[in-house]
């Protein structure tokens, strides 16, 4: 811990933002490929068991993150919703935050 007393961190965790950011970057490349992104994003959702891995191999981007990281970590951010906020609201809420893009 730092003098102030928070943690000295070389890098943050990705956020909404740079999934955002990220998301944004590869409709601006192929909207096309991006519209497959849209049904995993509520599979992902919906907490339905689909595998990610293979999903992934079928959608490609060559800008920004790899597409199957990007999955990961909108599951992940899910998680961290319900685990912050119990009635499913953060959930929506970053739901919501992503249909800017759709």
């Amino acid at each position: 811990m730092g003098k102030n007393g928070k943690t000295k961190r070389k890098t943050a965790s990705p956020g909404f933002d740079d999934v955002y950011a990220d998301l944004e970057i590869k409709k601006q490349e192929n909207v096309n490929e991006f519209q497959k992104i849209i049904p995993i994003i509520y599979e992902i959702y919906d907490c339905n068991d689909i595998d990610i891995a293979k999903i992934s191999k079928n959608i490609h981007f060559d800008k920004g993150l790899p597409i199957e990281v990007v999955f990961k970590l909108i599951k992940w951010l899910f998680i961290e919703q319900d685990l912050r906020y119990w009635n499913y609201s953060g959930r929506a809420t970053f739901l919501e935050y992503m249909k800017n893009l759709f």
